[in-house]
């Protein structure tokens, strides 16, 4: 008896004969059973696991310098970091600009996806960790006029290393596109009403050429 077949009978005795033979026969041979522990397991998962200890290890260098650099310059004023020097080695930690760059590396040899949140926190050009305060400098910038429009805001954030600037809206939503804005507007008028969905509709032609269109129930 393979070991799915008891897992299930655990946790419902009260299985049925055909039930049974068919979770046997699935898992009769050893390829699928290991496919279906495969499927269950995340892709790559040493990868985020290393991805993840790299960006603590940068994090935490880079924390551990500026502290350091802090009480220098409290002590002697004169070795005080220059911000029109083009790049600051006091600034940020050596081995903490090497992990971050292997975790670019790791990334993008992997192709994982990082979440918006955390890229904004890695500099492109130097590869920093941007730590508010410390590494970076956060400011918010409205170029409308007198700053009237509060859609218009943008977040500024200057390394302290390598003195590049990125600049992130944040104050207006993503658009959607002209599809997303037609299902939107039909929804509200009439929500019985069918949605066209192209991307269906696109899928759906290149498979069989006759049909064009697709409909999907709102």
């Amino acid at each position: 008896m393979s070991l799915l077949l008891i897992v299930c009978l655990n946790k419902d005795p009260s299985l049925s004969p055909a039930r049974i033979s068919s979770i046997e026969r699935q898992t009769s041979s050893p390829v699928a059973s290991l496919d279906m522990v495969k499927a269950k397991g995340i892709p790559n998962k040493h990868l985020h696991a290393r991805a993840s200890f790299l960006y603590q290890a940068a994090t935490y260098l880079s924390l551990q310098r500026t502290t350091e650099s802090s009480l220098s310059e409290r002590d002697d004023p004169s070795t005080a970091v220059d911000t029109r020097n083009p790049f600051n080695d006091n600034a940020v930690s050596k081995p903490a600009l090497v992990l971050a760059s292997h975790l670019r590396a790791v990334t993008l040899k992997g192709q994982i996806r990082l979440a918006a949140d955390l890229k904004r926190t890695i500099c492109k050009t130097c590869s920093a960790i941007l730590i508010p305060g410390q590494t970076s400098t956060h400011s918010l910038e409205n170029e409308s006029t007198r700053g009237e429009k509060p859609w218009a805001d943008v977040l500024k954030i200057t390394c302290n290393a390598c003195s590049s600037t990125k600049r992130y809206p944040i104050g207006t939503t993503k658009r959607q596109n002209k599809a997303g804005r037609r299902n939107a507007h039909r929804r509200k008028s009439n929500p019985r009403t069918p949605v066209y969905d192209e991307r269906e509709a696109s899928s759906d032609t290149r498979s069989r050429p006759g049909k064009v269109k697709t409909l999907s129930a709102a």
